[in-house]
């Protein structure tokens, strides 16, 4: 198989830096794309950021960002890239590269690919080893990036578009099944609202409620209150410095740090540490149903970022973070709890009131939440644990296509693998089955859920989560 090898900016018709000052935010208005937003191939638009109009035009007199053009991130995590999608208006944030593909040398979907395989983030890591970059990737640098140009880029380009799609989906449906879980505690936690022995919504027919003066809000009559550390137990991480790392995962454990969580995800790049195992304690070690929080951070934006394991992980976490283990009885109670609006707030304003981007153990005795009755958290465990269980199922499926894309890629570039030709051109198609016949137990469980199962979640997806469900729930 014939291969060319082009510098990338051979390839591209045009490089260009983004502008070096930070904008001043909206709350709404066109989209400004910052480095998390760049995710496997994806622009991920989870936490957006927003400019007005005159901004906006300030920030694209370099270049006008357009459909086929991608955006590459030149700062940690270095290498994350993604192309922008047609009818789609945004600039660009800080440490972020434009480049405009020569569609007369490749198509912006193979240089996308060929950006995410090994072949290129190696020589990204050889130059990050050299020492000329430290936090960022400088343009010289980037431009002398060496693109393996080969026959079957459109194969190559395909393939990596159908993996990349079905991570969004995957992506997409983690997201649509969080918004239904956190609706659920918001109702049955926040408005107090859950299910009365009657299935009706408890506060809005009438439930008795008191007053609390620690929450300094009316609860449940029969609830008490309940802080973190009280709901779990928790462990700081492993600690170690540069001399101490690995250079790779062979006879090491691989350390989850701050970068790795975004928007209650885990997110991996090469910006990686491997310890020794000798390192890592067993209270180190990550259970099933664990959260891991950042606790210290450069930027307040990033203290209390949290992300939920829904199975063992072979991995532990740095120093700079702390896991909890929630009661057995609380698994998912916790988890929604610090994933909270009022969680995020408190850590807000504690990191906004002392001035230091740090937490400490002694926080979490005085984060404070309404502790359910063991019926109602019975109840309410039992409604959202197939909703989390659908949502690790996701997440473990795209670690697998994560590592199935990053084994295949370098293949299909160096000829090693092959796709077959498709009589029709390849596009990922989801397939709808059969409507089944309706079960009865559905409807009546969707009115017991009463407002709590209102929201944007379709009826699909809520049936998706009765059928995971045991078949003593569905009664």
């Amino acid at each position: 198989m014939k291969i060319e090898y082009l510098s990338l900016e051979d390839v591209c018709e045009r490089i260009v830096d983004c502008p070096h000052e930070s904008p001043e935010w909206r709350d709404q208005g066109i989209h400004v794309i910052r480095n998390f937003n760049l995710v496997d191939g994806q622009i991920d638009l989870s936490d957006s950021y927003y400019v007005d109009e005159e901004t906006y035009r300030k920030r694209i007199q370099r270049a006008v960002p357009q459909a086929g053009d991608i955006i590459f991130s030149r700062e940690a995590p270095i290498g994350n890239c993604a192309i922008i999608p047609d009818g789609f208006k945004c600039c660009l944030g800080q440490r972020l590269v434009l480049m405009r593909v020569n569609k007369a040398i490749c198509s912006s979907e193979y240089l996308l690919a060929a950006l995410m395989s090994d072949y290129v983030k190696c020589q990204i890591d050889q130059v990050s080893r050299s020492g000329s970059i430290v936090s960022n990737f400088n343009i010289g640098d980037l431009k002398k990036l060496v693109i393996p140009v080969v026959e079957n880029m459109e194969s190559v380009a395909k393939t990596s578009a159908l993996l990349n799609a079905k991570l969004s989906l995957n992506k997409q449906l983690c997201s649509q099944l969080e918004s239904m879980a956190k609706t659920l505690y918001d109702y049955w936690f926040v408005q107090f609202d859950f299910p009365d022995a009657n299935g009706k919504p408890y506060r809005a027919s009438g439930g008795e409620m008191v007053w609390n003066d620690q929450l300094k809000r009316e609860i449940p009559k029969g609830w008490e209150i309940a802080s973190i550390n009280a709901m779990t137990t928790s462990y700081r991480g492993v600690s170690y410095d540069k001399n101490d790392l690995l250079p790779s995962s062979e006879n090491g454990v691989l350390v989850l740090r701050g970068n790795n969580i975004q928007n209650n995800r885990l997110v991996y790049d090469r910006n990686v540490a491997y310890v020794p195992h000798s390192f890592v304690s067993k209270e180190q070690q990550i259970r099933a149903h664990d959260i891991i929080l950042t606790m210290s951070s450069g930027s307040k934006e990033h203290i209390g970022k949290c992300t939920r394991f829904q199975y063992d992980s072979p991995h532990t976490y740095g120093a700079f973070l702390t896991k909890f283990t929630p009661d057995t009885d609380k698994v998912g109670f916790v988890y929604l709890s610090m994933i909270s609006e009022f969680f995020k707030k408190k850590i807000k304003a504690i990191c906004n009131g002392t001035g230091i981007n740090n937490l400490t153990n002694e926080t979490f005795d005085n984060l404070v939440f309404p502790n359910p009755t063991a019926s109602v958290l019975k109840q309410f465990e039992k409604t959202v644990a197939p909703i989390l269980e659908k949502m690790g199922s996701c997440e473990k499926e795209n670690e697998t296509l994560i590592s199935l894309r990053d084994w295949l890629l370098p293949m299909l570039m160096n000829g090693q693998a092959t796709v077959a030709p498709a009589e029709s051109p390849t596009k990922l198609q989801v397939l709808q089955p059969e409507k089944p016949t309706r079960d009865p137990r559905f409807d009546r469980w969707l009115q017991t859920q009463g407002v709590a199962a209102r929201g944007t979640v379709d009826e699909q997806t809520l049936h998706d989560i009765f059928d995971a469900m045991d078949d003593d729930d569905k009664q």
